[in-house]
């Protein structure tokens, strides 16, 4: 769970508290599964120190990355 949530933080440079990564990019930088990000992605979502917003890629239309806010930095 802590290396999810730091590749998370890692990764919200641009904009504080704030990351897009597709779940594989997730999986393969905390060196974890696909299946033990997305069951931690909602624990975390569950407990409150996440919010997960969808996006849609509109010029190539369906799903993009997901925006995760991580709520437990601010």
């Amino acid at each position: 769970m802590e290396s999810v949530l730091n590749t998370l933080q890692l990764n919200s440079r641009t904009y504080f508290g704030v990351c897009w990564l597709k779940l594989t990019e997730i999986a393969e930088q905390s060196n974890v599964s696909k299946s033990t990000v997305r069951r931690v992605l909602k624990e975390f979502n569950d407990e409150g120190l996440i919010s997960v917003h969808s996006q849609i890629d509109t010029k190539r239309g369906g799903k993009s990355a997901n925006v995760y806010v991580l709520n437990c930095m601010n």
